[in-house]
């Protein structure tokens, strides 16, 4: 064996199995782009970029509140060894100069210990319209709401959440 591919064979195998899969995905040309990049983030652990996909540009709330959530997302994600989703179709609504799309996804989470959490629920994601916008910071497309829910269902049996008629009013996360 070459020793430039010995030493890339190395790096490898001490990577996690979910950033081993992973190619750098960072896209926010559209809804469904920026879910994905959002899903790319998380398998390759870089949650600061995960949790980015999911803020305005000018946060909602004060610096301590927001280091205080990301320190909990992050903790919920740190133990994961390896994320897997599924996403299904998405459905759009526009008004008054922004477009929602929500997007019904299953998700898979392998644990250290081997245990693994299947979820279903609803992705909402935000754009407000380009045109609109003529202030800094510019406001991304942005995952305005995640709402999951356990389901006892295997991975690739658990069914798509209803995610038609999802608004930012029915709760889940920011």
């Amino acid at each position: 064996m070459r020793p430039y591919l010995a030493a890339i064979f190395l790096v490898a195998l001490s990577l996690p199995a979910a950033a081993q899969r992973a190619q750098f995905l960072d896209d926010r040309s559209s809804a469904q782009q920026v879910v994905a990049s959002y899903f790319n983030a998380l398998q390759m652990r870089q949650f600061a970029r995960a949790y980015s996909y999911r803020l305005r540009a000018v946060a909602d709330v004060g610096q301590d509140e927001l280091d205080r959530t990301y320190a909990a997302f992050r903790a919920d994600m740190q133990p994961v060894t390896d994320l897997r989703y599924r996403l299904g179709e998405g459905f759009g609504d526009a008004g008054a100069g922004t477009y929602m799309t929500a997007f019904a996804v299953v998700t898979q989470a392998t644990y250290p210990d081997g245990s693994i959490t299947v979820e279903s629920g609803c992705i909402l994601v935000k754009q407000v319209s380009p045109d609109a916008q003529d202030l800094v910071p510019f406001q991304p497309i942005r995952i305005a709401q995640i709402t999951m829910h356990t389901t006892h269902d295997r991975f690739n049996d658990a069914k798509m959440a209803p995610c038609r008629n999802t608004t930012p009013d029915q709760g889940g996360s920011p």
